[in-house]
């Protein structure tokens, strides 16, 4: 088949992906003003994006729940940075039904800018079909459906970790943007952080935090003004950080799409760790990934950079840290693609950085296989355990193994990347 036909054939089907989910998403699009159980379609955008922007235009404070909730028809809005209000504060200005439409063309340009970043950052080759097929799986993954069809805010938190990592040695100010974009939400920006703190990228890190803190600074100084002082905002942020560990689609106990390491071990443990221990839990994860892309950093020298392997090894432990949905799971399209494209079974960028080797075709087929499944597994959703007849109360081992089998492949092939890491040897002298 010719580059023109295969590149016909790749846009078809991105366009067929994009008409299926349009599609879902708005036979079950909600309502705002008559919310309905089942109809979740761009709730999230609703309750995270557009009408926070909507509160900061009309001077009420969206970290104050009860204030929130009784000017608008939401639920809820978690503690993402204030960054978020100024980013979406356009969103605000628009009436809802164009700013959803808005949003949505940007989920779909940003599935593809993903599926792009994800073929050229680690050196696959890159075709327009290529890229195009890629946008199309992306898009038709469960968790691409649930971020568009919820109108989640985790694909562009993605690129900007992506971005944060892969150029922050390279290219300071694009690494910068990728801070500000990864740090939208606090549950991967602080392990972005640590992380990077952890492989040297001091210049990125540093230019990124200070631009977002100057944002923040002013959204917070406006908020204050508005809302009752220092005092009234502190409080707010303690309000909204309780009534988020009680959500269903949070709490340990009702849970069936959280993927991070406190909620696989309640859930087979049956203990429901108080927040100061889910602290330790997850710190304790990512000390464990900070000393290890330590470690690879100082055994290949600065001049060379982060390699491959410490990247994926970021991905999979910001993954595993924190109050984690499935939804996030599109982080694992990136790790795919650097080992797809790694075709020789080396991890690494071109030149000496590329030091670290998946040893057989078997370890690589395994790791395949452990990052696709949690993108198709349509098992662990609401839908699934429905069909499935398991629950917290019922069916107790096969609600278990289903609703943990995400977190399950993510920490074991982190735990396989650090144990890669140990192998590693210092990449051979210019």
């Amino acid at each position: 088949m010719s580059r023109t036909a295969k590149t016909l054939l790749a846009l078809f089907v991105l366009l067929l992906a994009t008409g299926l989910v349009a599609q879902r998403t708005r036979s079950r699009l909600s309502d705002p003003e008559h919310q309905v159980e089942r109809k979740g379609g761009l709730r999230d955008f609703h309750n995270a994006v557009y009408y926070p922007a909507v509160a900061v235009r009309e001077g009420v404070n969206p970290y104050d729940s009860d204030a929130y909730r009784a000017h608008y028809p939401v639920r809820h809005f978690p503690l993402y940075s204030p960054v978020t209000l100024a980013l979406y504060f356009p969103l605000g200005m628009l009436p809802r039904g164009i700013a959803e439409v808005l949003y949505f063309a940007a989920g779909i340009a940003m599935s593809v800018a993903l599926a792009w970043l994800a073929l050229h950052a680690y050196g696959a080759r890159a075709p327009a079909w290529r890229l195009l097929a890629l946008a199309a799986v992306i898009l038709v993954s469960r968790p691409g459906q649930q971020n568009m069809m919820n109108g989640q805010s985790t694909l562009q938190v993605v690129i900007g970790v992506v971005l944060a990592l892969r150029y922050g040695s390279e290219r300071p100010w694009v690494g910068a943007l990728g801070v500000v974009l990864g740090t939208l939400k606090p549950t991967f920006g602080l392990p972005l952080v640590l992380l990077m703190a952890a492989r040297g990228q001091f210049a990125a890190l540093a230019r990124g935090l200070a631009v977002a803190l100057a944002i923040a600074v002013l959204v917070l100084g406006y908020l204050t003004l508005q809302g009752g002082g220092v005092e009234a905002l502190v409080d707010s942020f303690s309000r909204n950080l309780a009534r988020h560990g009680d959500h269903p689609n949070t709490n340990l106990e009702t849970t069936y799409s959280r993927i991070d390491t406190v909620f696989l071990v309640s859930r087979w443990t049956g203990w429901i760790p108080a927040l100061k221990a889910q602290f330790v839990i997850a710190f304790g994860l990512l000390a464990v990934a900070a000393w290890t892309v330590y470690g690879l950093r100082s055994r290949g020298g600065p001049e060379h950079g982060p390699n491959t392997l410490s990247d994926v090894t970021c991905y999979l432990a910001i993954l595993s840290f924190l109050y984690h949905q499935s939804y996030d799971l599109l982080f694992l399209a990136v790790p795919l693609v650097a080992l797809i494209a790694s075709g020789s079974g080396t991890w690494g960028r071109p030149g000496p950085a590329s030091n670290v080797t998946i040893s057989g075709p078997r370890v690589r087929a395994l790791l395949a296989l452990a990052w696709l499944a949690p993108l198709f597994n349509f098992a662990a959703t609401a839908s699934g355990v429905r069909v499935l007849g398991t629950g917290p109360e019922s069916r107790v081992l096969l609600w278990r193994a289903v609703t943990s089998l995400n977190a399950v492949l993510v920490l074991c092939t982190f735990a396989v990347c650090v144990l890669l890491a140990r192998r590693a040897t210092p990449p051979a002298a210019l």
